[in-house]
């Protein structure tokens, strides 16, 4: 019996095809994978979350997840991380809101503050017993601050056991007493400090 002849171009285009369907089988075998490997932020534990917010800016974290749900919130609420306060350019409303929703709940917990509008600066020393509060801060930079209010400062700052970075710049030509001096060296854990004047460098030490 014979057989009918299959053509040579025939041949290939079963080849191809099985090939095709092989292709396929290992396009949805990678694609199924690749969807098994996706994971959700909110399905990641605590301690990998805690670990990634100890990377971000705790305003930042603050805006993203606060109110989001209530896993997020108690997580920011109950979180221990030293947080850094860095607001050089802010409106007025936004550094009232920041100041009361992050300041003054987690003074316990600031590890370093950095103003420099004038407004921002007002709104931290009109408080003056939120100063006393900060039992962790190392590092304290302030610009364009009032004489008096840099005077007034100090009462509060001698109450700081870990203070250890202090930079106060642009003070107004206001005067200022020489016990001052005093009271900057009886910082007790002050280990760099630099005052100046808005025309000249009054002190920089080491």
């Amino acid at each position: 019996m014979e057989y009918p002849k299959r053509s040579q171009s025939s041949y290939f285009n079963d080849c191809n095809d099985i090939q095709r369907k092989r292709l396929n089988m290992i396009t949805t075998d990678s694609n199924n994978s690749l969807t098994k490997s996706i994971i959700h932020f909110e399905d990641l534990s605590n301690e990998i979350i805690y670990e990634i917010f100890g990377f971000l800016d705790f305003r930042h974290t603050y805006d993203a997840f606060s109110n989001l749900n209530k896993r997020f919130q108690n997580f920011l609420t109950n979180l221990t991380l030293p947080i850094n306060i860095d607001m050089p350019s802010m409106s007025k409303s936004d550094f009232q809101k920041y100041y009361k929703q992050i300041i003054i709940p987690h003074t316990h917990r600031i590890k370093s503050i950095h103003l420099s509008n004038p407004f921002s600066i007002d709104v931290f020393l009109t408080h003056n017993c939120i100063i006393s509060k900060l039992i962790r801060l190392k590092t304290l930079i302030l610009y364009d601050i009032q004489s008096i209010d840099f005077q007034n400062l100090f009462i509060y700052l001698i109450s700081l056991p870990y203070l250890s970075s202090l930079v106060i710049s642009n003070i107004d030509e206001g005067r200022v007493t020489k016990s001052l001096y005093h009271e900057i060296f009886r910082l007790p854990m002050l280990k760099y400090c630099k005052i100046s004047f808005n025309n000249y460098l009054l002190m920089e030490s080491p």
